[in-house]
This record gives C-alpha cells, sequence and structure tokens, in this order.
C-alpha cells in the first residue's frame, strides 16, 4: 500500500490558511497605554506649529491696533545679531524637520481596498430604481 501525496493536501491548505492570517493579523492589536510624562511630552511636542501660527496672528492684529508700537519692536528685532537668528532658525529646522522626518519614516500603510465582490444593498437599491 503507498502513500498518496495528496492525502494530506487538506490539511496543508488549512496550514497555509492559519499561516496567512497569522502573518497578515495587525501585530499590535492593543497597544501600550501611554504613561502621564509621555502624554505630557506628546502634548508639549504639539504646541510649536500651533504658538507659530497664533504667534503670526497675533502680530498681525498687533501691527493693526498699534502700529507705533509694532514698528518699535520689529526695529528692535532688527538689531538682533545674525547668530541668534541663526540659532532660532536652526532650532524651528529642526523641530519641524524632525517631525516630517518621523511621519516620512512611519507612513501609515495604505487602507485595504474594499471588496468589490461583496454585496452592497444601498447601490443595488439605487440601481433598481434607475431606468
Amino acid at each position: 500500500m503507498g502513500l498518496n501525496p495528496l492525502s494530506h493536501a487538506p490539511d496543508a491548505a488549512a496550514a497555509l490558511r492559519t499561516l496567512t492570517a497569522a502573518l497578515t493579523a495587525d501585530p499590535v492589536a492593543n497597544p501600550p497605554v501611554a504613561g502621564r510624562y509621555n502624554r505630557v511630552i506628546d502634548a508639549l511636542n504639539r504646541l510649536p506649529r500651533p504658538l507659530s501660527a497664533l504667534g503670526a496672528l497675533v502680530l498681525v492684529a498687533f501691527a493693526m491696533i498699534d502700529p507705533a508700537g509694532f514698528a518699535a519692536r520689529m526695529a528692535a528685532l532688527s538689531d538682533m545679531p545674525d547668530p541668534l537668528w541663526w540659532l532660532i532658525g536652526a532650532v524651528m529646522t529642526f523641530t519641524f524637520g524632525a517631525r516630517e522626518t518621523h511621519y516620512l519614516r512611519n507612513k501609515p500603510s495604505a487602507p485595504p481596498k474594499p471588496d468589490e465582490t461583496a454585496p452592497n444593498a444601498a447601490l443595488d437599491d439605487w440601481q433598481s430604481g434607475q431606468p
């Protein structure tokens, strides 16, 4: 009596399906909850962009409310030494550059494509009402 190699095919197919499901499953279904320190740091990391935008709007409002005071403060800024401007530029570049780099490296995966063969009751109802 010889061995039939196809007699184990259903078991192999089931094992392959199980393995495929395990490999394609989301590895982190329940990510760990961040502690208080991490939440505070995350909140601080989200502040520079909104504060920069609000600061620009405040400057525009200040220029409209008190043009003489605005001109005096801008004249004082023009007297600021160049190395300090370079330092401010470097801080801003690293702040926003690091954030952009983080998002470029950790791109979310593409959302799964919808199964086009799945029934769509709303579409079927709409199509049945069309002439």
